[in-house]
């Protein structure tokens, strides 16, 4: 489709062009005649989810998450239009409407107070508000809106076209992020200023109550998750305490680790003091043997004395009492009543040797008496030291039997301390998580109540008509359906109109185009296009047509039309016009009768001839005309046969044969379809001689013309025309 098709579409359809959208502009205005008024009521909540401050701000010092705002953003909007928060509003509404004894604008206007009032019963109305409590009445509400039975209340509630209706609230609810920011604004439309005012108001309320209820309510199963864990560490850790204190107890430890080295030291000091006094009682032992030989036979009477012997023993005794006393570190008082028992022992034992050893003089002329006081200090070390060697080995075996007790202690100790280690562990883990989980709930019941930066405000003046705007809209719309129908009759329609969409179609070239004369025109431009396009077409007949045969001296053109009313006579008229003016000799030969309106010039031979039952199988032109006229082909220059259509006769293939040229007429308003193709094949097969399609009807804005033609006309001949054509030119032939 071309720009001049377009044009020429428009042109044509100008009137539904303008009729269709003023149609629908007028419907509209028809139907919008008691347009409600509409009333807006808008506020701003402030949400801090990106910018706000909090307790958990100081702990996360990352960049925010755009998406994780916008993912609660999202949250928002979700609860604001859940069909739960506008049932709470719808009730809650209603509610509030019921208890009103009159209409008050500040609430609902007059119309809508007594359409409640017509859709519930004052009975019930007054049954339900008696306890002149707006939450007791909601309750009533809630419950009636949630029965199963059929009310009035549930009736209303479900209404679509009840201002209680859920689905009529959210679509008259807006509710949009400022840009980026963390603000929220929300407004609200409807008929009633006052029902504007309390429904925002309504759901101001609502949506921050559950949003907060929501915040608060995710947190506290993850707190009592944590708490409940906590509880369960505290019980382990206490019983892994228990055990440990029991253990500890059982066994008397009250170090291990300090009991098990002070064991391992102790017996180390032990034994290099054993060690010690096991090589002094040797020393004794073998001084006091040496100073035995020297005190000779007299020794003897002293080892097997009773008395001495006594006391010997009793200075064992002491002295091994007096050391076990020491090392188990008694008291002063009783280690100085046992060192005085054996210093008095240890006197009375030397008085009792000197007693009984009366000698003077050992054989080595030494003092017996400074002998016999050596051997008794000798005697004496030695049972002081055997005294202490018996307690040493005494508590040798003490601290063996201790280690043999605290060595299977330790690896049970161990694994009960490391059960301690892992309660406490695992008990400081779920304190530290309960404590992040109780700071996130105070976190969420701190930011969970949305802050109101502007209150809905009451609506004073209602918004401006859209009347205008949707008079425009349906004038648009009408002008583009309008267009719309065009297009698309232009693309169902197949017909040619055209040279361009006829060579799209056949796949054959056009040799000219001519335009729909009207019986009377005065339009120079159409006289001017169809002598521009005559002379066109003679060029394409001198230029295309086949040579002529030796026997005779005319040239044949043959008009056909695939189908009748094609323009065939108008065609072949206007041609013998041409050549008749150019100064040839032309017989127009026709099956049909020349109107009065086919004006030709005296000089151009018209035969109508008539079609016969032989027509198919005529070999000239001759045989064509027959007896109804006296006619000589040979005397003419150019013969013009315009055939008859396939519906009379079959195609008589010897004219076609004989033709020079063949001209196919084709009216642009026809749809070319198969048969068309078939019988133009037909043709192509009848004859050597080029076909030359013509296309009739064509409307004058689809023809283009040269710039020159407006200029004088020169015909084929060089005979120059007049540059002022008759006023008055011959009709399309529908034939």
């Amino acid at each position: 489709m071309n720009s001049q098709i377009v044009s020429r579409l428009l042109r044509q359809n100008v009137i539904w062009l303008l009729l269709m959208p003023v149609v629908a502009a007028c419907t509209a205005y028809y139907f919008t005649q008691n347009q409600p008024r509409v009333y807006e009521s808008t506020a701003t909540l402030y949400t801090g989810l990106t910018s706000g401050y909090s307790i958990l701000s100081n702990e996360s010092n990352a960049r925010v998450d755009h998406e994780a705002v916008d993912n609660a953003f999202e949250n928002l909007l979700s609860t604001i239009s859940s069909r739960e928060t506008m049932a709470q509003v719808s009730i809650r509404l209603l509610s509030r409407h019921l208890m009103l004894e009159a209409p008050d604008t500040m609430i609902m206007d007059r119309r809508n107070f007594n359409e409640l009032r017509k859709a519930v019963p004052e009975a019930l109305r007054a049954s339900l508000v008696a306890s002149r409590n707006e939450h007791i009445v909601y309750q009533r509400l809630d419950s009636m809106a949630h029965t199963t039975s059929d009310n009035p209340i549930k009736k209303l509630l479900n209404n679509p076209a009840s201002d209680y209706a859920t689905a009529k609230i959210a679509k008259q609810l807006r509710a949009i992020r400022k840009k980026d920011s963390d603000m929220l604004e929300l407004s609200f439309q409807a008929d009633d200023a006052g029902l504007t005012y309390a429904t925002l108001t309504e759901l101001i309320n609502v949506f921050s109550y559950r949003y907060a209820g929501f915040k608060t309510s995710e947190t506290s199963p993850v707190v009592s998750y944590y708490n409940n864990r906590n509880q369960e560490a505290i019980q382990r850790l206490q019983q892994a305490e228990q055990r440990l204190k029991a253990f500890e107890a059982n066994n008397q430890i009250i170090n291990y680790d300090e009991e098990s080295r002070s064991i391992a030291l102790n017996k180390d000091i032990l034994q290099s003091q054993y060690n010690e006094e096991l090589m002094k009682l040797k020393a004794a032992k073998a001084s006091m043997d040496a100073l035995g030989k020297r005190l000779d036979d007299r020794m003897s009477a002293l080892t097997v004395n009773d008395e001495l012997l006594t006391k010997r023993q009793e200075l064992t005794t002491a002295t091994s009492q007096l050391s076990q006393a020491r090392m188990a570190g008694r008291p002063k008082e009783t280690i100085e009543q046992l060192s005085g028992k054996v210093n008095r022992l240890t006197d009375d034992l030397r008085v009792t040797a000197q007693k009984y050893y009366k000698a003077g003089n050992s054989t080595e002329s030494l003092p017996q008496m400074h002998l016999l006081d050596e051997w008794l200090n000798r005697l004496i070390q030695y049972e002081e030291s055997k005294a202490r060697l018996t307690t040493y080995e005494k508590r040798l075996i003490d601290f063996k039997d201790m280690a043999a007790k605290f060595t299977p202690l330790g690896s049970t100790l161990t694994q009960i301390k490391r059960d301690v280690s892992v309660a406490e562990k695992d008990y400081m883990s779920s304190m530290a998580a309960l404590n992040q989980a109780k700071t996130r709930q105070k976190n969420a019941e701190m930011t969970g109540p949305l802050k109101l930066l502007d209150a809905p405000q009451f609506p004073l003046h209602p918004l401006p008509s859209k009347r205008w705007m949707i008079l425009g809209a349906a004038f648009g719309v009408g002008l583009v359906l309008a267009l719309l129908l065009l297009l698309v009759r232009y693309l169902v329609d197949g017909r040619i109109y055209d040279a361009g969409r006829f060579e799209e179609v056949t796949k054959l070239p056009v040799a000219a185009s001519f335009p729909r004369v009207p019986a009377q025109t005065r339009s120079k431009k159409t006289r001017v296009m169809l002598q521009y396009m005559l002379d066109n077409l003679r060029s394409r007949v001198e230029v295309d047509m086949y040579p002529t045969s030796d026997y005779r001296s005319y040239v044949l053109i043959s008009i056909w039309s695939p189908r009748p009313k094609q323009g065939k006579t108008w065609l072949a008229s206007q041609l013998a016009e041409q050549y008749s003016v150019a100064g040839k000799r032309v017989a127009l030969l026709s099956p049909y009768a020349f109107s009065e309106m086919t004006n030709l010039p005296p000089d151009v031979t018209a035969i109508s001839y008539e079609v016969r039952s032989n027509f198919a199988y005529a070999k000239t032109v001759d045989q064509v005309v027959g007896d109804l006229a006296p006619f000589d082909s040979q005397q003419y220059d150019i013969i013009l046969l315009e055939l008859p259509d396939l519906s009379i006769t079959p195609i008589a293939t010897h004219l076609v044969a004989q033709s020079n040229l063949l001209l196919m007429a084709v009216s642009a308003r026809i749809t070319w379809n198969s048969t068309d193709q078939n019988l133009y094949q037909l043709y192509r097969k009848a004859t050597k001689s080029p076909i030359l399609s013509i296309l009739n009807h064509v409307h004058p804005s689809l023809i283009r013309v040269s710039p020159s033609a407006e200029g004088p006309v020169v015909v084929a001949t060089g005979v120059p025309q007049p540059n002022t054509l008759a006023t008055h030119l011959p009709t399309q032939q529908t034939v």
